[in-house]
């Protein structure tokens, strides 16, 4: 058993650091010559696959955005597990563009699980859109 140091800084856990520059195949682009901003506070990003989920992680402290936004690595088919019924006033997302069986899937896993309905179904994000928003008169908005 390993006894407590003199500076506490070295009982803690070390942490990699972030690494914010963009990764292979990836590019650094300013969006409305870099004037968007995030208006909404309280953000929450919900993403399935894990290198995406790192690309916005990524992009979070890029942008400083890591009080108004946090992320969440998981599935929206169990939202219910992951968030309270009722916990967000608003719910944007990017469904799948098609289905399983339409149009060319591409060859990159990551995306055709984006692009089609291979991990979720339309069916599955407005379900898991109605156990998010709160009550009546809050809609799911398809983004």
């Amino acid at each position: 058993m390993r006894g407590l140091s003199q500076n506490p800084a070295e009982d803690l856990p070390r942490r990699v650091p972030l690494e914010l520059q963009p990764g292979p195949g990836e590019t650094l682009d300013l969006m409305c010559g870099g004037r968007v901003q995030v208006g909404r506070k309280d953000i929450t990003g919900l993403e399935l696959q894990p290198r995406l989920f790192s690309l916005a992680e990524r992009n979070v402290y890029r942008n400083r955005c890591e009080r108004e936004v946090y992320l969440v690595q998981g599935d929206l088919r169990r939202v219910g597990t992951q968030f309270a019924a009722g916990r967000f006033a608003h719910v944007l997302c990017n469904p799948p563009y098609r289905t399983r069986a339409s149009g060319r899937s591409s060859v990159s896993m990551e995306k055709a699980i984006a692009r089609h309905e291979l991990a979720c179904e339309l069916q599955d994000v407005v379900r898991a859109a109605d156990q998010c928003e709160v009550g009546p008169g809050t809609r799911a908005t398809p983004g």
